[in-house]
């Protein structure tokens, strides 16, 4: 269910030292994406409304997690701010999320 879909860490605080054993990159950034259905697109848009990232989430192993470096399409770092994440299956199941992000 699109419902279960959970986003980690929400907010992102870049200076959140519990953070630290969590990034993965050696930009210190990344937010994960949880219980995903097996496919899904996930389109990210600021709160104005502009498209920052496309994400296709269809793995082989069919496993319900993928991980976003933060990076726009434009390979360009996010900013501070709120985000939306709109979560949309093949069948045109859709659901929305906020995040917030704090550098």
């Amino acid at each position: 269910k699109l419902s279960d879909i959970r986003i980690v860490p929400n907010p992102y605080n870049i200076k959140d030292p519990l953070l630290l054993g969590y990034v993965l990159d050696e930009n210190n950034r990344r937010i994960s994406f949880y219980n995903l259905p097996s496919e899904v697109t996930i389109k990210i848009f600021t709160e104005s409304g502009n498209l920052v990232k496309t994400i296709n989430h269809n793995p082989l192993n069919r496993v319900g997690s993928i991980d976003w470096d933060m990076l726009t399409d434009n390979q360009q770092a996010i900013a501070s701010g709120l985000y939306i994440a709109h979560f949309e299956t093949p069948s045109g199941d859709t659901a929305y999320q906020k995040f917030l992000v704090v550098r």
